[in-house]
């Protein structure tokens, strides 16, 4: 991993909303979801906003010792296809506001797999409709 570089939101296969404070993902390829308590969707709107690592460490109020965790959060991030390196093409991050890292946790959701993976058009029981798969 590059610390340098900017991470951005896997788009369009992930996509997310913020509602109370805390974040639902959906990765859209896998049909997985994902929800983020409070502290981890204050991290994650940093990275949907094209931050790299390096910055997020040095804007964090209580930075010592941070880089190995956050570190471990990106790669947890990346390891499920939930965020990817910016592009030249992708917007820039705005200067950081200060921030107090506070844990960060991921919970992985898949019993909706197979509904979400259902392409509604094509897919579909034509008498029962959506979400129950054809047959054929």
């Amino acid at each position: 991993m590059n610390a340098d570089r900017p991470l951005i939101v896997n788009a369009p296969s992930v996509i997310y909303d913020v509602q109370g404070g805390e974040a639902v993902l959906i990765d859209l390829s896998t049909g997985r979801y994902y929800r983020l308590d409070t502290a981890s969707t204050q991290l994650w709107e940093q990275f949907a906003a094209a931050v790299s690592p390096q910055a997020l460490v040095a804007s964090a109020e209580n930075s010592e010792a941070l880089s190995a965790e956050i570190e471990r959060i990106v790669t947890e991030l990346r390891e499920n296809a939930l965020l990817r390196e910016a592009t030249d093409a992708d917007p820039a991050a705005g200067a950081l506001p200060a921030w107090t890292y506070n844990g960060f946790t991921l919970e992985q959701f898949s019993d909706l797999e197979d509904i979400l993976g259902l392409d509604p058009i094509h897919e579909v029981d034509p008498q029962r409709g959506w979400p129950h798969a054809s047959n054929g």
